[in-house]
């Protein structure tokens, strides 16, 4: 009885005698959370051992249950934030690339005009409607160079 010492007493000890002592072959799985006699919050699983009398109690402190969820959501946060992280600066350099350079070339193009080169080229870098309105920039800048000669 000496391994016994350090547990708390337990008031009504009639209640595991009674269910060791009325139990069948049967199987009975009871799963629940609760709080055991050392104030710890754990998980509990009551199961009967067939072929015997014996019911096992497994308790499970909660805190070391729910270490691993609360881990791999703390991964899964940070992945997702490292991950819009990256998007995000994916996007602002497709917009970039995709319409501030284009229109940059042609306010550099507007500048170099109205210092006085009006021979100045800007570089065609799309088909689309913004290399249509560059070619169309580089066109009027050849058109006001050969008037002004």
């Amino acid at each position: 009885m000496e391994a016994f010492q350090d547990l708390p007493q337990i008031d009504n000890i009639d209640f595991i005698h009674g269910n060791i002592a009325t139990l069948d072959d049967t199987i009975v799985l009871n799963e629940s959370e609760y709080i055991n006699f050392w104030g710890v919050p754990v998980l509990g699983i009551t199961k009967i051992i067939p072929g015997t009398s014996i019911m096992l109690y497994i308790e499970v402190a909660q805190s070391e249950i729910y270490a691993t969820s609360r881990n791999a959501l703390i991964l899964l946060g940070g992945f997702s934030l490292i991950s819009w992280l990256f998007s995000m600066i994916g996007f602002i350099r497709l917009v970039r690339d995709l319409f501030f350079k284009p229109l940059t070339n042609l306010q550099q193009g507007q500048l170099e005009i109205e210092k006085g080169n009006l021979g100045y080229q800007v570089s065609v870098l799309r088909n689309d409607e913004l290399g249509q309105a560059t070619s169309g920039f580089n066109l009027m800048s050849n058109q006001l160079a050969e008037r002004n000669k």
